[in-house]
């Protein structure tokens, strides 16, 4: 099992240099290397604007518990 994400652009406003853009995970999801079954994607909460590792942990957890809650087929 892996963790994908798509990563998607955040400005973050800065009065003294101007916007700043950085590139960031804004989705994440599990997913199955070998078949391809893959959990559904969830959003970053990217409230601090900038790569945040509670974030980004929080992210995670909760492609996981997606990931746990998936139909499976057998």
């Amino acid at each position: 099992i892996a963790i994908g994400s798509d990563e998607g652009t955040v400005t973050r406003h800065n009065t003294a240099f101007g916007d700043i853009t950085r590139t960031v995970p804004s989705m994440m999801r599990a997913y199955c290397c070998e078949c391809g079954a893959s959990g559904e994607f969830v959003k970053v909460n990217n409230y601090k604007g900038w790569f945040d590792e509670n974030e980004q942990t929080d992210a995670l957890r909760r492609a996981i518990e997606a990931w746990n809650r998936r139909t499976r087929h057998e």
